[in-house]
């Protein structure tokens, strides 16, 4: 059972997977926090994906990702099915255009699209 990114600190960059994702993270139920990725900076090629973590509450450790690409189904962000995430906070890095879409869902305790 995955509860922490911790140890993923030194990574910087990452390319996307066959589907188009950069990050993919999914079903993880004891994950409160993505701050393991604080090294990340700057342009993601792929999309970002956060689906069915149902103890996240942040997406801090994402805040020096400047820009995303897209997902093959058309997705720059898609954020579905995380019960206790509050905020967005964690993306105040984002500038400019996403080149795909964007999708939030089912984050019952989503009170703020700030960042």
């Amino acid at each position: 059972k995955l509860v922490s990114l911790q140890g993923l600190q030194g990574i910087t960059s990452l390319g996307s997977s066959d589907d188009g994702y950069s990050i993919y993270i999914d079903s993880n139920m004891e994950l409160r926090n993505l701050t393991g990725l604080a090294g990340l900076q700057g342009n993601l090629s792929g999309g970002l994906r956060i689906d069915n973590n149902v103890r996240l509450v942040s997406l801090q450790g994402l805040q020096g990702i400047t820009s995303l690409g897209s997902s093959d189904d058309g997705y720059s962000i898609y954020i579905d099915g995380n019960m206790e995430l509050r905020n967005l906070a964690g993306l105040a890095g984002l500038q400019g255009n996403l080149s795909g879409g964007l999708f939030i869902e089912n984050n019952t305790k989503l009170v703020s699209l700030q960042g």
